[in-house]
């Protein structure tokens, strides 16, 4: 996880607010922040560098900074640093780390980081779309636990059929299905029906309880969910 210094905090902020209502974009250095002008043509959706003022600081740069904007008046219901998937697909391709940060003109959030950082500080934690969601909480489980490294989801923004996406994923990655539900053990994947839709959460089977992750991921007694439970997925050969 990239630490930032107040002389790049602060600029961060700064230029966030200037920008305001576009994103505004720029680069770390070491010790430093640097904007580029967003030559994007909807500015205030997303972000594309002056090419020349990239090109002349590339050499320098140890991550990609850009801000995410919203109205002061209305209300999201996802976090506004949600990285969008052509975030997540241009982080990739950059090679470089990507700090996202959000504005409604008055105040910036702290960054969130892509890639993101695992961790095996598994309740409390606060939901981001891609960041902290039910399906990271799963990979971190399973690399910190069982030390089973989990690629990761295959979700394309918000429009995929949830069920196929997991059927797809869980084959690929050699989950299989446990028919009973008495047989269920510590590490199973619980594939839950939620807030009336099918297998559109994930949960971890832990010693008679369930961890997921919600506003904030928390650990649950199991017997609250067994009218939720559609599959039980366990992972091996």
């Amino acid at each position: 996880m990239i630490e930032l210094n107040e002389i790049q905090i602060n600029k961060i902020k700064q230029t966030a607010l200037s920008a305001f209502p576009a994103e505004m974009c720029g680069v770390l250095t070491v010790d430093d922040f640097i904007q580029i002008n967003n030559i994007n043509s909807s500015p205030e959706k997303s972000f594309t560098f002056q090419p020349s003022e990239y090109a002349a600081i590339i050499d320098v740069a140890v991550a990609i900074v850009h801000s995410h904007t919203k109205k002061p008046d209305v209300n999201l219901s996802v976090d506004a640093r949600t990285p969008s998937v052509k975030d997540i697909k241009c982080q990739k391709l950059s090679g470089l780390p990507w700090l996202i940060v959000a504005t409604e003109g008055e105040t910036v959030t702290p960054a969130v980081q892509l890639p993101r950082s695992p961790s095996a500080i598994y309740e409390g934690r606060d939901f981001i779309w891609y960041i902290n969601d039910c399906f990271t909480i799963v990979q971190d489980y399973y690399r910190f636990q069982l030390e089973i490294v989990l690629p990761d989801n295959q979700f394309d923004a918000f429009n995929d059929s949830t069920d196929e996406v997991i059927k797809e994923y869980a084959d690929k990655q050699g989950f299989y299905d446990i028919t009973t539900i008495d047989d269920i053990q510590k590490g199973d994947v619980v594939v839950l029906d939620s807030l009336g839709q099918k297998q559109n959460h994930l949960g971890i089977y832990h010693d008679e309880m369930i961890l997921h992750q919600m506003q904030t991921s928390r650990f649950d007694p199991f017997d609250n969910f067994k009218g939720r439970i559609n599959r039980i997925l366990r992972y091996g050969n």
